[in-house]
């Protein structure tokens, strides 16, 4: 039936649209069921490939196909196919069709249930993203109904109950933004949900922007709300959700971040980082209000806000700055412009307010950095009185710039040039007189003005680095081009007296420097006066004065190193002396002058015309060198540039008609052109260099920016351009033939005139807007690029004569190309040319000089150059897509065909040379100079060579057809089997079947085995990336008969490593197949087999592999793969019982070890059976390895299924984790303990380790994301009964070595048990105290007191030990000695001293500075056991204290007050009353008389409390919420501090160690700025005493005070308010009557009179302290 309904080769060989058009046709001739069930059964032959079946799907539109598909067993290409097709249902109208037909809820969770791991995460992201286009509540239910069936150990209210067990919630989660709001919401509220770890925020944004607003808000404000949708807030505030805007212009994302703003400001315990804040919602927001022209109450409410919000947190401040354009000040600025600028208003007091608020913070730039940035972002007429405001707000202090008397404080650095350019002429000219009057200052000018050349470069003297303010102020005073024009106009009657008066002064100026250049002597000056005079000269703005002054500097004609340097580029191409010669003065609004009776180009071209006779006069002099002058070649080209620009501006901004700008700009531009270039050609002025063929505006584009950004530009520019072309290429037509006569009369594709490339850039002309302006240069293009075949194929000129006549002036072909096809429009117009182009290239361009593909290779790179990302039409080059290797056709089935798949495949093309034709010359435009004395070159023809891509080649297999596609599988296959396999042959019948034969009976041809470009390891490479359409029956057959005939073969063997290799590396391939459940088989016989593959076997048996296995499958594997360990245990157990030799392993470590990792956190099992099978394997193994992996993956097991109610599972784990109590509390894991009695001692390993599998329970003890109760059971039932059973068998070791050693037994009494190992013990109570009971704490605080204060009778025993002390007299040789090793373990954990801090001390823990989670934390009532037993050490090392002082230290580390507020609560409520105790004990030690009056006291001395007293004042806490209770706080601390000084003083005849302690205290225990606020308070001395009332403690306090100021000098500085409270310090000690204070406050944050030029470190104080000795 399938025969007569499928045509089975048309949907092998097909492409995908002819074959769904055959899906078209099938689906209304039959029916779709028994279409679907055919191409179905013919899939399980594997007569077609499983990807045709996609586009069924597609075209069928059936739900029974669908569901067919997704159920469908033996292809995961299918079933991947269906999964897509359903994502695509439930996205539409239609999609509870779908639903229903898969049998509802129910029915979905038996399909999830019955999927592979793959297919499940597959379906999971498909449904996940259903909810995409139209909202639809019922699916949503339907989603949430599947989500709690999946979950039913948590939802245990849900009717529909998945049965599948395995662990694949992280995949179920994707499918939670497909869900209703309420259940994500509800989801997000249970911490305890499985679904929380992998919720997938950027999806939740995208499907529920309105549900992650609401927790943003939440967020931001509660420290106990998940923070991990705060990463959402940026597109929260600009993009998600989209919507209309409301009628204010504010979108949604507007408004909500409208609400979070003024959320976050009115909540100053926010958490959210204030750069964000700004930048991410601040600053956009108000961006996006200006741009939508929101009301002015809009945009005030939102800098009000915001500003709001930084004054309660300053450090946001630092992100106002003006470096992006789009940034708060900028904005406020723009917007000031607008709307406040010319009022005092609401604007101009929030912009007030944000300077000042930027003025007070620390990152404040300073001043000029503002004004510069942001006073090009108003109107000129507005930068006045933004200038008075940045001064009055942001400078410090503030200054009005209007006030002569407050001028007086101005920092004049703050100034540059560009400050008064920018402003209006008038404002600039008066601030300017005000700043040097106020300050008679002349020199505070920075130089330059922002422009790479700038006539401001010049300083105002020869030795000076401040800029000219005469210049300035002759720039600032040139005539208003307004007002000139409105005299020309007859408006007025005469200019404006003052200007006259202006210019009479400027030239004044000009004729001094003048006469200074003419005078001077020294040749720097010269040069300096002449440089000032042309420069004061532009600064005039009149062009009769910069001519004059240039004709002047004739005179230095004969000093060739003054006239080469005013002649440079720096001092000619000022940015300002190119906008004089453009002659197109600017207005005061910064826009041209629109009157074109103002406009002086004819004027400025005579200029430019005088500089070239400049040059000219110049060449006369034996000094003259090209390179000197090139500055005026390269005015002209920049002078016609910014001509240009205004043009343009001209024409879109003031509507100037083009005929008016070409009738005065163009028109005498192109005279002025063509006069310099027809001077520059004349033989004698061959010298000047300035005969480029390219003429003086160069070959580089002249309308396209320096972003390469092509600039729209008026009809009359390009008619310039074109104009210019056709006037040189006649100019050229008339020059050329006075040197060469035979350039008259050059026949085409020569050049009369001038090449294509040389009279305009293709950037310019290769363009749209260029259509019908540039006539001349369109036809010459057109000519070049349709140049007849006769021309084309023309030989070069044969006579020595007529190649000097072309020379090397020939058209490039690519630049005609680009302005014929460029200046097309766009679409079908441009594509039509670009076909005529190319059909006349490769046929009328070419002749007979090449082949076709030649042809196609040869012209293809040409035109690709030219016109980049235009599309051409034929083939590629060389048919590269030619479809190889393709199954052979017309093959009898009953013979075996042999095949020779490159039998298609392009041959190699090698590159010929040419005959040389003028086409070449053309299109070799790089072998041309372009020099018209340089004769002309012979390009080299070629043709392109060409080299076919690999038959195998592994970059495009996917992307090739199904015909190409099969015959590469085939091909691979064969070639693998020909080359590998000794034995059998695949395809040597049909496959699969005769009937339907999908690949013929094939062999390959013998000429192909032997090509030696291929080979065994390329094959493999492109099944790799085939693999899931190789047929799984070829897969198996081939890989079967590689592996079988490597097995027989000796291993060592050469020749054997390559096939086994190559097999193995096949196998490997089996996991990406199409039926891996097909080749399962194999690969478990070949893991079990082959014990030397063991580096393999991760490669075949993958979790990658297991994870697109059907869980059935899986299992099954799995199992067998179980039993066979077990039974290959079983026989190596017996093999070597029977024998005496280590036999070859059957079964390797490695292998077991595998199969015990896969289950670990396997997705692909349920956890029943696998525990099933870690069960199994833990009674049968006893290598530690192999125990660690298993134990490992139980408790994996155990953790992920802790939250569920499979209490039978947990307590089946339970029970199988007890029954390694005995094996881990063993001395060593890895072996087993010897019987007792001892021959040996039993030697202890890792003593500063713990154990393997002790180690991996503590780690699962210690894991937080576990459920507590389940660790503490773990605790109870293993751990703790393990370490139990090594404690006894410990004391059994210590009785049996006391009574082997000498003295041993009198020792006894006064030792404690000791576990092995104390770093267990230590690990233990570090990681885990409060799962652990209180007797562990009183063995570590055993230990510690024995380590400290060990007993004199062991301290003699260990010395003995330790001087290898023999056996006692009378022991008899049956009575065995301790070895070696036995008594260094002895000694290691009897003899530790105060090393044992180094392990673990009881503070740390009570303290909390361990990093152990609240649940882990120890209670209450162990916390009161752990301050009693930290006084308690405290007391034995004071009683040792001569010992123990050098451990004093690292004892009381743990007891320093804490910054956080937790850890303050426990310090204040545990450590506070231990150190008060130790203070306390050792006052009464110290004052006790029997211990005073014995001359053998012990200790000999006691510790210091300074220290500990200081350790009672807690720093300024981190966790106290606003800065008032921090100020009372270091108010107290100060206050306690004065009252220890003076306590000091009274107490102690030698302070000066206890004062040191005081400072290192006051200097780096407390942070800036409370140490300088606590030092204010220290040092300030309320009532003035005079010197003789003044008393020591009065000395310390100032003394102390300064210290603290000095050390913390920087920082002092950087804080204008610290400043200020240190600053009113220094003033009280200044006024003081002591002279040592009065000194103190002279020299403020310097050194003291008498201190070392060197300072000291921060920690010395000895320098400091002198002055009290």
């Amino acid at each position: 039936m399938a025969s007569l309904l499928l045509d089975l080769a048309l949907l092998r060989n097909t492409d995908e649209k002819e074959l769904a058009r055959y899906y078209v046709r099938l689906r209304d001739l039959q029916d779709h069921v028994q279409v679907t069930n055919n191409l179905l059964q013919e899939i399980s032959n594997e007569s077609i490939p499983p990807t045709v079946f996609g586009i069924w799907l597609t075209v069928s539109c059936s739900d029974s196909a669908l569901s067919q598909a997704l159920h469908y067993p033996d292809s995961c290409l299918v079933r991947k196919f269906a999964i897509k097709q359903l994502g695509r249902r439930l996205r539409t109208s239609s999609w509870e069709i779908t639903w229903n037909h898969l049998h509802g809820t129910k029915g979905v969770l038996d399909l999830f249930a019955q999927l592979s791991v793959v297919d499940v995460a597959h379906l999971s992201t498909v449904i996940g993203h259903c909810r995409k286009g139209r909202h639809r509540p019922a699916r949503d239910a339907c989603v949430e109904a599947l989500l709690r069936g999946l979950l039913p150990f948590f939802h245990q209210e849900s009717q529909a109950r998945s049965t599948d067990q395995r662990s694949l919630v992280h995949y179920y989660a994707r499918m939670l933004p497909a869900s209703s709001p309420g259940f994500v919401e509800q989801v997000l509220s249970q911490p305890k949900n499985p679904l929380q770890p992998y919720v997938n925020t950027s999806q939740i944004l995208r499907y529920h922007p309105t549900l992650v607003q609401k927790l943003v808000l939440l967020a931001v404000t509660s420290a106990t709300t998940d923070e991990r949708f705060l990463p959402c807030l940026p597109k929260l505030a600009r993009s998600v959700p989209s919507g209309q805007p409301d009628s204010a212009g504010f979108s949604p994302t507007m408004s909500y971040a409208c609400k979070f703003l003024a959320k976050v400001t009115g909540d100053h315990s926010n958490h959210v980082d204030s750069r964000v804040i700004i930048e991410k919602v601040a600053a956009p927001l108000l961006d996006r209000a200006m741009k939508h022209r929101s009301g002015t109450d809009k945009v005030l409410e939102i800098v009000l806000t915001t500003l709001n919000y930084v004054q309660h947190s300053p450090e946001a401040v630092e992100y106002f700055d003006a470096w992006n354009h789009r940034d708060i000040l900028s904005n406020l600025t723009r917007f000031w412009s607008r709307h406040g600028a010319e009022a005092n208003d609401a604007v101009s007091r929030l912009l007030a307010r944000c300077l000042n608020q930027h003025r007070d913070s620390s990152s404040h730039s300073s001043t000029s950095f503002f004004v510069d940035h942001l006073s090009r972002k108003v109107a000129r007429k507005h930068r006045y009185t933004l200038l008075r405001l940045l001064f009055r707000h942001l400078h410090n202090p503030g200054v009005d710039i209007d006030d002569l008397q407050q001028l007086h404080r101005l920092e004049l650095e703050d100034f540059t040039c560009q400050t008064f350019t920018d402003l209006d002429n008038n404002d600039a000219l008066g601030l300017l007189s005000r700043i040097t009057r106020a300050n008679r200052a002349t020199d505070f000018l920075k130089l330059g003005d922002g422009n790479p050349y700038s006539i401001f470069d010049q300083p105002h003297g020869p030795d000076a680095r401040h800029a000219d303010i005469r210049l300035l102020e002759i720039h600032l005073s040139r005539p208003d081009s307004d007002g000139l024009a409105r005299v020309k106009e007859g408006m007025f009657g005469s200019l404006d007296v003052k200007n006259e008066s202006t210019s009479a002064h400027t030239i004044s100026d000009i004729r001094e420097l003048q006469r200074k250049s003419s005078s001077s002597r020294e040749q720097s000056n010269r040069i300096f006066f002449a440089k000032s005079a042309m420069f004061y000269a532009i600064a005039s703005g009149s062009l009769h004065f910069y001519g004059d002054v240039l004709r002047w500097s004739r005179r230095y004609a004969k000093d060739p190193l003054t006239i080469k340097t005013i002649y440079k580029i720096q001092p000619l191409l000022t940015a300002q002396g190119i906008e004089l010669l453009s002659g197109i003065p600017s207005t005061a609004s910064d826009l041209p002058n629109s009157h074109p009776d103002t406009w002086q180009v004819a004027e400025a071209n005579k200029i430019l015309l005088d500089l070239f006779d400049i040059t000219y006069s110049a060449s006369a002099e034996p000094s003259f060198q090209q390179t000197d002058w090139n500055a005026i070649r390269f005015l002209y080209r920049h002078v016609v540039e910014s001509r240009l620009n205004v043009a343009r501006l001209l024409h879109r901004r003031l509507k100037i008609s083009d005929d008016t700008l070409y009738e005065h700009v163009w028109q005498d531009t192109l005279t002025t052109l063509l006069s310099f270039e027809e001077r520059a050609l004349k033989a004698e002025l061959e010298i000047l260099g300035f005969n480029s063929s390219y003429g003086a505006l160069g070959r580089d584009s002249l309308l396209v920016d320096r972003f390469k950004r092509p600039i729209e530009h008026p009809e009359s520019s390009f008619r310039f351009l074109d104009e210019l072309a056709r006037a040189r290429n006649t100019l050229w037509k008339r020059i050329r033939p006075t040197s060469h006569p035979a350039a008259a009369s050059l026949p085409r594709p020569w050049p009369q005139g001038l090449p294509i490339q040389c009279l305009a850039s293709p950037d310019d002309i290769a363009r749209q807007d260029a259509e019908g302006r540039t006539p001349f240069l369109s036809s010459r293009a057109s000519v070049v690029v349709f140049l007849d075949t006769e021309a084309a194929l023309s030989e070069l000129p044969s006579t020595g004569d007529d190649r000097a006549a072309v020379g090397s002036l020939v058209d490039d072909y690519g630049v005609a190309l680009a302005i014929n096809i460029m200046q097309q429009p766009e679409g079908p117009m441009r594509d039509r040319q670009v076909s005529r182009a190319w059909h006349h290239a490769i046929t009328s361009l070419t002749g007979d000089r090449m082949d076709a593909q030649e042809t196609i290779a040869f012209w293809r790179p040409i035109f690709r150059h030219a016109l980049p990302g235009v599309k051409l039409d034929g083939p590629d080059v060389m048919d590269e897509r030619r479809q190889v290797p393709v199954l052979p056709t017309d093959v009898d089935d009953g013979e075996i065909t042999e095949w020779d798949p490159s039998l298609d495949q392009p041959s190699v093309v090698k590159s010929r040379d040419l005959s040389i034709r003028a086409i070449d010359c053309l299109l070799d435009p790089s072998a041309m100079q372009l020099d018209p004395s340089m004769p002309t070159r012979e390009p080299q023809a070629r043709t392109q060579s060409f080299k076919p891509l690999s038959l195998w080649n592994t970059e495009d297999c996917l992307n090739k057809s199904s015909r190409v596609q099969e015959g590469l599988i085939a091909s691979t296959l064969l070639y693998i089997d020909s080359k590998e396999n000794k034995s059998s042959r695949i395809l040597r019948k049909p496959f699969p079947s005769a009937g339907g034969t999908r690949y013929p009976s094939l062999i390959l041809d013998s000429d192909f085995l032997l090509k030696r470009e291929l080979h065994t390891a390329q094959a493999i490479d492109v099944l790799k990336q085939l693999a899931n359409r190789v047929p799984s029956t070829l897969f198996f057959e081939l890989t079967s008969s590689l592996l079988e005939p490597s097995s027989q073969l000796p291993t060592e063997s050469r020749e054997t490593a390559v096939p086994t290799t190559n097999a193995y590396r096949l196998l490997a391939l089996t996991k990406e197949c199409d039926c891996p459940e097909a080749v399962a088989s194999l690969v478990l016989r070949t893991v079990i087999d082959r014990p030397e593959a063991s580096s393999w076997h991760r490669q075949f048996l993958s979790p990658n592999f297991l994870d697109r296995l059907r869980p059935s499958h899986a299992k099954e594997l799995l199992t067998s793969f179980a039993k066979a360990i077990k039974l290959k245990m079983g026989l190596q157990s017996r093999t070597k019982t029977l024998t005496k030799e280590s036999p070859e392993p059957v079964i390797k470590i490695t292998t077991v070890k595998y199969l015990a990792q896969l289950l670990h956190k396997s997705c692909f099992i349920d956890p029943e059976d696998a525990f099933s099978i870690l069960a199994s394997l833990l009674g049968k193994s006893t290598h530690i390895d192999v125990l660690v992996a298993i134990v490992e993956s139980l408790l994996a097991i155990l953790a992920h299924h802790a939250s569920n109610n499979n209490r039978a599972l947990k307590q089946r784990i339970s029970i199988a984790l007890e029954s390694l109590v005995p094996m881990v509390g063993r001395f060593n894991e890895r072996r087993e303990d010897e019987k007792e009695p001892w021959d040996r001692m039993p030697v202890i390993e890792d003593e500063d380790s713990c154990p393997p599998v002790f180690g991996l329970l503590l780690a699962f003890a210690s894991n937080s994301e576990i459920d507590v109760d389940v660790r503490q059971e773990v605790v109870e039932q293993v751990l703790l009964p393990a370490f139990d059973a090594t404690q006894k068998t410990h004391e059994k070791w210590m009785e049996i070595f006391l009574a082997r050693t000498k003295g041993g037994a009198a020792i006894q009494e006064f030792i404690i048990p000791i576990p092995p190992r104390p770093a267990v013990l230590a690990t233990m109570l570090r990681r885990i105290p409060g799962l652990l009971p209180r007797s562990y704490f009183d063995l570590w605080q055993r230990c510690t007191v024995m380590s400290l204060a060990p007993s004199p009778a062991l301290v003699t025993f260990n010395r003995k030990l330790k001087d290898g002390a023999d056996s006692e007299e009378g022991e008899t040789d049956a009575v065995p000695r301790p070895d070696e090793k036995a008594t260094h373990h002895w000694l290691r954990i009897y003899d530790r001293g105060a090393e044992i801090f180094d392990q673990c001390r009881l503070a740390d823990i009570l303290i909390g500075n361990l990093p152990v989670s609240l649940s882990l934390a120890p209670s209450k009532d162990i916390q009161s056991v752990l301050q009693t037993h930290t006084s308690e050490v405290a007391r034995v090392m004071i009683g040792h204290f001569d010992e123990l002082h050098e451990s004093w230290e690292r004892f009381l580390a743990p007891l320093h007050a804490p910054w956080g507020a937790h850890q303050g609560k426990i310090w204040y409520e545990y450590c506070h009353p231990i150190i008060e105790g130790i203070i306390q004990y050792v006052e009464t030690y110290r004052e006790d008389a029997s211990w005073r009056g014995d001359k053998h006291k012990r200790p000999k001395f006691l510790p210091n409390t300074v220290q500990l007293r200081l350790m009672l004042l807690r720093p300024i806490p981190d966790d106290l919420p606003t800065a008032q209770p921090k100020d009372q706080h270091c108010a107290e601390l100060a206050d306690k501090l004065v009252e220890l000084l003076t306590d000091i003083v009274a107490n102690t005849k030698v302070y000066h160690d206890a004062l040191n302690q005081v400072l290192d205290y006051m200097s780096w225990n407390l942070r800036f700025p409370w140490n300088v606020q606590a030092a204010c308070r220290t040092g300030n001395l309320a009532g003035q005493k005079s010197e003789d009332e003044c008393a020591t403690i009065d000395y310390l306090r100032v003394e102390v005070a300064h210290v603290v100021f000095r050390q913390k000098a920087e920082d002092i500085r950087e804080s204008p308010k610290m400043m200020e409270k240190v600053e009113r310090v220094f003033e009280q000690w200044r006024n003081s009557e002591v002279e040592d204070f009065r000194m103190r406050g002279a020299v403020r944050l310097g050194k003291l009179p008498w201190c070392n030029a060197k300072a000291p470190p921060p920690s010395t104080t000895d320098g400091e302290m002198s002055d009290l000795v």
